[in-house]
């Protein structure tokens, strides 16, 4: 290709191809929802003449995101999704795979919150228990009661029947 260096005299320049290193140490790297995305990488911004810049595209899964290009990396904005997202890079006629977004949900309870649910949880159990014993005690109470009444009638009807014959 050295013979088609100057085309129409005009100077033929190469830039080599962007390059970018993997996400995470196994290409999967884990992330919260919105949370910025940054890909390393070489020759991202090429050093020609002017403001010659190369027109990237970030895929995060189908949607692309927010970008912010700088010589050694991408920034980008992560879309509002969850769960494994592939992410690809699209520069010119290529694509770019560096791994895997594990995009995980923000639990929407903090730890004071958990402990307070517990203990609150704790206390509900504990308060139901103690009507139970309660009630159970009030219960038995009712049928001695009961039972004493019982048996006061049935001596009274004896008593009556006695009387009665005598």
């Amino acid at each position: 290709v050295s013979s088609l260096l100057v085309l129409n005299s005009t100077p033929f320049i190469h830039y080599p191809n962007p390059s970018f290193d993997p996400l995470g140490t196994s290409g999967i790297l884990e992330v919260k929802p919105g949370s910025p995305i940054i890909l390393k990488g070489r020759n991202l911004i090429p050093s020609a003449p002017g403001n010659t810049r190369l027109n990237y595209t970030v895929l995060i899964g189908e949607t692309p995101c927010l970008l912010t290009v700088s010589e050694s990396q991408l920034l980008c904005d992560s879309p509002d999704l969850t769960g494994e997202q592939r992410v690809v890079i699209q520069v010119g006629g290529l694509e770019y795979y560096p791994g895997t977004l594990h995009i995980y949900s923000d639990s929407a309870l903090t730890l004071p919150a958990i402990i307070g649910l517990g203990a609150g949880g704790g206390v509900l159990l504990v308060a139901i228990i103690a009507v139970l014993i309660a009630y159970k005690r009030k219960t038995r109470d009712a049928d001695r009661t009961l039972k004493r009444l019982q048996l006061q009638m049935d001596n009274l009807e004896s008593r009556v029947a006695l009387e009665c014959k005598e």
